[in-house]
């Protein structure tokens, strides 16, 4: 786990780990350079229930994570993001199905939505179909596949393989994928796995989180090359809005001419409708002023 400010959310998630079901494994944790109480909370914790914890600078999500798995002896790694917590069966229910499938590399889950405390059973991602299997690249680049990274469980030795999390991306969790549809055999099973909590630390909500995922996603689709990148690009076009939107920036009035290719997705229609109808009501909102100051 690597833990950044989220005291109000910490212990449950700690918690969830260790009422696990299935109790042979080891954690351990990083605090990223916290500003608030979340490193004593650790601290406590660590004291009571015996796990590793390490205080440091702010390395960045992907970087601490690589420690993460450099620092771990586990057959199989998995993680639990610091606002989020786990159903009690997570543990068990993985590790058999790694046990008993040697052929599959990495198995993932579902995940429930958690709003002010409240579960709500509904998906995190929703529509299409989860990755499952071998050759899901081109639909996973087409935004034709979900996946919830919080409830994978991977074998160790598959970071040798297709290498670990970039440390120059805030998305690093969508570049690993990228990498991972490419040459992993994943199996999807239909289970809850993950209780992944909305607030306003989310990316989709914060401006600035919100503008660094958007230009880190520009940079993955320019790497792909054109047609790649065009397809994901044009796949990922329903988050952009939105974080673009979030970001406030001048981008985000680009977005209208590729509405026509847009309505084709319905979820990016929705999104496009929600879009327009903030920024009409916004633009209201500066003409009464402009006619108050003018009188």
């Amino acid at each position: 786990m690597s833990a950044y400010n989220h005291e109000k959310f910490v212990e449950q998630a700690i918690l969830s780990i260790f009422t696990q079901t299935y109790q042979d494994f080891e954690l351990i944790v990083l605090d990223d350079g916290s500003s608030d109480r979340t490193p004593d909370i650790l601290e406590s914790l660590s004291q009571k229930y015996g796990f590793f914890f390490k205080r440091q600078s702010n390395q960045g999500i992907a970087k601490s994570y690589n420690q993460l798995i450099h620092m771990s002896r586990g057959v199989y790694i998995t993680g639990c993001a610091s606002d989020d917590f786990w159903p009690p069966t997570r543990l068990e229910q993985q590790v058999a199905l790694l046990d008993a499938k040697p052929d599959v590399d990495l198995v993932h889950g579902r995940a429930s939505i958690v709003v002010n405390g409240e579960v709500r059973y509904g998906d995190v991602e929703g529509g299409n179909p989860f990755v499952n299997g071998t050759n899901e690249f081109r639909p996973f680049l087409r935004w034709k596949r979900n996946f919830v990274t919080g409830s994978k469980m991977v074998r160790t030795e598959v970071f040798e393989r297709i290498g670990y999390y970039r440390e120059d991306l805030q998305i690093e969790d969508f570049d690993w994928w990228l990498r991972a549809t490419r040459h992993l055999n994943i199996h999807f099973e239909d289970r809850v796995w993950l209780y992944y909590r909305r607030h306003d630390g989310n990316f989709i909500k914060d401006p600035e989180k919100a503008s660094i995922w958007c230009d880190d996603y520009y940079t993955v689709c320019r790497e792909l090359g054109l047609r790649n990148g065009l397809h994901c690009f044009f796949g990922g076009l329903n988050v952009l809005i939105q974080c673009e939107n979030t970001a406030g920036r001048r981008r985000r009035f680009a977005y209208y001419v590729l509405l026509p290719f847009a309505l084709v997705n319905k979820r990016t229609r929705r999104t496009f409708e929600r879009f327009a109808k903030k920024e009409l009501r916004a633009l209201r909102n500066r003409n009464r002023l402009l006619r108050s100051l003018t009188g």
